[in-house]
């Protein structure tokens, strides 16, 4: 289904607000602040990326993806999101190691007492594969490690978002049990037809199985 223009056009107008809220508030943040904020914008992105591919019908008092994104749902960490979103074709093999190397960035500074350093081993590994794989006009702009982490995660959670907008949510199947009924009894007849002279047919085991369960019942 085509979108109408004047709502595309009002969609792309109210992501570019919030990418220019979210620099807005990276700038005044130290080094540590800045990583968090911006980690954090790509990780938000990614899961409403996620969540446009899941049903919209509610469980209960939540969605369906309540269930998976919070707490100790599923795909209530950073990692378990990409990973997952790899699997489902959401994201590419590229951007799948950008989030790998933005989020253990990310780890780096979250989990050290004192600021993480870009410099320090463990973080410059990871960020000069990040700046390596940064879109060109870029690298060509700044060398400050600080700024390559935020514009690399800006620009990915960017994508993500505008994505994610391009998606037609899925509802729920309904299932037709005459519909389902039918499926099976001509599953049985094929599988009949296919072994001739069989007493273990379909037919007799489904017969067993339903004697067994009446059983247990009682």
């Amino acid at each position: 289904m085509v979108e109408d223009t004047s709502t595309s056009m009002s969609k792309s107008g109210s992501l570019l607000h919030e990418y220019v809220e979210v620099c807005k508030a990276i700038v005044p943040e130290s080094e540590r602040g800045s990583v968090l904020v911006a980690a954090a914008y790509v990780e938000e992105k990614l899961q409403a990326l996620l969540s446009a591919h899941f049903v919209a019908e509610s469980v209960g008092s939540k969605t369906a993806e309540d269930n998976l994104f919070e707490g100790t749902g599923p795909l209530a960490t950073f990692s378990a999101k990409q990973k997952v979103a790899w699997a489902c074709g959401c994201i590419n093999k590229d951007e799948y190691d950008k989030l790998e190397r933005i989020r253990k960035i990310r780890n780096e500074y979250a989990h050290a007492i004192f600021d993480a350093r870009p410099d320090g081993p463990k973080v410059e590994k990871h960020l000069n594969a990040l700046t390596s794989a940064c879109p060109e006009f870029v690298r060509v702009q700044t060398s400050d490690a600080r700024t390559i982490f935020v514009l690399s995660a800006l620009w990915l959670g960017a994508g993500f978002a505008a994505r994610s907008e391009q998606v037609s949510r899925y509802t729920e199947p309904e299932i037709d049990d005459v519909v389902t009924s039918e499926m099976l009894a001509q599953l049985m007849r094929e599988y009949e037809a296919s072994h001739p002279g069989d007493d273990a047919t379909i037919d007799t085991v489904f017969a067993t199985l339903v004697k067994a369960v009446e059983k247990v019942s009682k």
